[in-house]
């Protein structure tokens, strides 16, 4: 059984994560009124998936 390091799987997470939501994700989020956030939604799915 091949090993994966936790930065490269923490890379392909980024990657995959990102490529979806450029791609299809965003329509899932809503442009809420307020302050412009801190963190992008993609970036704060991938943070989520790392977590888990």
């Amino acid at each position: 059984m091949n090993r994966i390091d936790v930065p490269t799987l923490l890379t392909i997470i980024y990657v995959l994560v990102d490529d979806w939501y450029q791609e299809q994700g965003y329509r899932l989020t809503p442009m809420l009124p307020g302050p412009e956030p801190s963190f992008s939604d993609n970036v704060s799915m991938r943070s989520m998936i790392a977590l888990r």
